[in-house]
């Protein structure tokens, strides 16, 4: 799933009636499995100046690179980290961290051929879901329109429920991106 689909769906399960700083802790939860994605991109395009499609099929797959993907998408990890926040009593590291579990198990039923391994490091097991966010060999014509529907639908509740205009703004900026998006799949890649 797509990085703001993982914002706005992670802040309507998780950040309802939580103060600002808790939804903070969502929001960076929410965002820290795919960072590494962005590293690695701006790593290979920017720094190593290798070619789009080099990146995407063969450089994603080299083993340091699923490592460090695989680092932040690890269940055990992330539960070894709530344990602490448990234990420490810190709600704000919990909700950080209830995030990243929740879009590590979204995330598990919509990757085939770029499954992680959320068993890193304990084990290489993957589940190569049948179902693709992007993929269109594995639904992913049926399941980008449906994401960015959940998005559009999670951004309305989201704009009612935050009263600040700027984050106003921002929600009314992603439906705008999300229906244009809806738009041209549905229309344009038929």
């Amino acid at each position: 799933m797509n990085s703001p689909s993982h914002i706005v769906i992670n802040l309507v399960l998780l950040g309802s009636g939580v103060g600002k700083l808790h939804t903070r802790s969502i929001l960076a939860g929410s965002l820290l499995p795919d960072l590494p994605m962005f590293h690695f991109y701006f790593v290979e395009k920017f720094i190593l100046h290798t070619r789009e499609k080099v990146i995407w099929m063969e450089a994603y797959f080299q083993p340091w690179w699923q490592d460090f993907f695989d680092l932040f998408n690890s269940i055990p990890i992330i539960f070894l980290g709530i344990a602490v926040a448990w234990s420490r009593k810190s709600k704000s590291a919990a909700y950080f961290l209830v995030s990243m579990l929740l879009h590590v198990l979204i995330d598990f039923f919509l990757h085939h051929d770029d499954a992680h391994r959320i068993f890193f490091p304990l084990a290489d097991w993957r589940f190569f879901s049948p179902v693709s966010y992007w993929d269109p060999s594995h639904y992913g014509k049926i399941t980008a329109p449906l994401e960015a529907v959940a998005a559009i639908v999670c951004c309305t509740v989201l704009f009612s429920r935050y009263k600040s205009k700027g984050v106003k703004i921002t929600i009314s900026l992603m439906v705008l991106l999300y229906t244009s998006y809806l738009a041209m799949s549905l229309f344009v890649w038929k």
